[in-house]
């Protein structure tokens, strides 16, 4: 007499990583202030957990969608910082976003620009108004006006 074992196979094991990416900021992006990083995560099942690294370092864990983490950038230098999220499904795998790098810029110049010398040289002599206005990197502007009277001193 021979047996046979009829019954429902186990599922395969879940061995597709999910899939993950940071969505803002973006590459490249000056970032100021406080900010929400916002990740997008999917899984062929489902994704339990994001977690989100400031260069190399967990800054923080969200584990419902969507997934979001509060960064307010003022309590930290200014400077460079790289972004990686990974994604975590119920089976442990781990999918890993490409590192995105944003620069936080809290510290402003607020200093106007240098000013500018004016040769009378070649002016005709009699009563000029001048108006300067210079900018610089920061977006940061200066303008002045000033009546001036030219006489050669010939």
């Amino acid at each position: 007499m021979m047996f046979i074992m009829v019954g429902v196979l186990p599922p395969p094991p879940d061995t597709t990583p999910p899939s993950v990416r940071i969505t803002y900021p973006e590459n490249g992006d000056i970032i100021s202030g406080a900010i929400i990083v916002s990740v997008e995560a999917s899984d062929n099942i489902s994704v339990v957990r994001v977690e989100l690294y400031r260069n190399n370092a967990l800054f923080a864990v969200d584990s419902e969608t969507p997934y979001q983490f509060y960064w307010d950038t003022t309590a930290d230098p200014d400077g460079t910082y790289t972004l990686v999220a990974k994604a975590y499904d119920s089976a442990g795998s781990v999918g890993v976003s490409s590192p995105i790098s944003v620069s936080v810029v809290n510290t402003r110049d607020i200093t106007p620009p240098d000013a500018y010398r004016w040769n009378t040289g070649s002016v005709k002599d009699g009563s000029h108004m001048i108006t300067a206005k210079a900018y610089d990197k920061y977006g940061n502007t200066a303008e002045t006006s000033i009546r001036v009277h030219v006489e050669s001193m010939c």
